[in-house]
C-alpha cells in the first residue's frame, strides 16, 4: 500500500491490519486475520485475486485500487463482484469508498464511473462489453 494512502486510512480512522504485494500473502494475511472489516486490492493480479476472496470470504467487503481506467477496469471489477473501484490517481477516495460500502453494503462507484454507466445505458451499449479489459 502506498504511504499515501495508508496515511489517508490512518485520518480516516481507519485501522490497517495488514499490507501484502502477493496473492499467497494476501490469502494468508486474511486467513489470519478473520475480523477485517474490508480489504483494498491494490496488487495487478486484483481479478484473480478478487476471484479467491470472493469464494473465501464472500461477505468481506473488496475495494479494488487500480492504475487502470474507471471506464473499463471500474465495470469490470463491480461486475466481479468488488464492493468498489477507485483509481490510483482518486487514492483518497479510499476511506470514502470503505465508509459508503460498511455503511450502505452498496457498492461504491465514483462519480466518474457512474457517469460513463449512465451515458451507455443511455445510448443502448451494452455493459457486459463495456468492462472487457
Amino acid at each position: 500500500m502506498c504511504l499515501g494512502l495508508a496515511k489517508a486510512l490512518h485520518a480516516a480512522g481507519i485501522e490497517v491490519s495488514a499490507e501484502t504485494t502477493t496473492l499467497a500473502s494476501t490469502l494468508d494475511a486474511l486467513h489470519a486475520e478473520q475480523e477485517a472489516d474490508a480489504l483494498v486490492l491494490g496488487l495487478r493480479a486484483w481479478p484473480e485475486v478478487l476471484s479467491r476472496v470472493r469464494s473465501e470470504r464472500p461477505e468481506l467487503p473488496v475495494i479494488v485500487l487500480s492504475g487502470l481506467s474507471e471506464t473499463s477496469a471500474g465495470l469490470m471489477a463491480i461486475q466481479s463482484k468488488a464492493s468498489g473501484f477507485v483509481t490510483r490517481r482518486r487514492a483518497a477516495r479510499v476511506p470514502e469508498a470503505i465508509r459508503f460500502v460498511l455503511r450502505t453494503g452498496k457498492p461504491y462507484v465514483s462519480p466518474e464511473l457512474a457517469e460513463h454507466i449512465a451515458e451507455a445505458v443511455s445510448e443502448g451499449q451494452d455493459l457486459g462489453a463495456l468492462g472487457a479489459v
